[in-house]
């Protein structure tokens, strides 16, 4: 499966990276090693460039009118430690939280054929996980060859939705704008030590 940038995302976002970790092998230990992470000490060990991180998702959020996630979910994880939820949800939420870093994770059994990291057109729907979702003209949205499978803003599709049946989960990472690449790099690293069975990147 292949990731690219559309042209018009590269204009209008030219910073804006794309990474995806596929070919995910999930092993019979991976739903205990998932149920034993804990953040706190990665958290605290390098609060600053998880904050700096963080600031930037924030800050692009902000600036084009939306609600990032990482600010509450990293004072969270900090008071309890990440929350009880299914083991590839928790993978997730692990990498974000121990790199500042804004991920993704769906299932690639829903997929039809190859992503593209694009720009929505005004009022273009798609059916999100607790009802239709309605995009903003120059939204950044993930497509594959159906449909928008996911925006950057406003989270992941129902059709390739994560459930405890998953056997092909494939992550995304993404470098917003203001980013450092080591950070973005460390995401990805962050996944791939959680399956250590096998996976491969593959660049947008």
């Amino acid at each position: 499966m292949k990731a690219e940038r559309s042209a018009t995302l590269r204009d209008r976002f030219p910073d804006l990276q794309f990474a995806m970790i596929t070919d995910v092998v999930i092993d019979a230990d991976f739903p205990a090693r998932a149920a034993a992470l804990d953040v706190a000490a990665t958290i605290e060990r390098d609060a600053d460039r998880i904050e700096r991180a963080v600031a930037a998702a924030d800050t692009f959020f902000r600036v084009e009118g939306h609600r990032c996630p990482l600010p509450g979910q990293l004072a969270g994880a900090r008071r309890k430690g990440l929350p009880p939820v299914p083991p590839l949800v928790r993978a997730l939420l692990y990498a974000e939280m121990s790199t500042g870093v804004l991920l993704g994770v769906q299932d690639a059994e829903g997929m039809r054929g190859d992503l593209l990291l694009d720009l929505a057109e005004d009022g273009e729907t798609f059916a999100g996980m607790r009802g239709d979702v309605v995009c903003r003209a120059g939204e950044p949205v993930i497509r594959d060859g159906a449909g928008i499978i996911a925006s950057v803003f406003q989270g992941p599709d129902h059709r390739t939705r994560i459930d405890d049946g998953t056997t092909q989960p494939i992550f995304y990472a993404f470098g917003v704008p203001g980013l450092d690449r080591e950070r973005l790099d460390a995401a990805i690293t962050a996944v791939r030590e959680l399956f250590p069975a096998g996976s491969a990147v593959v660049h947008g």
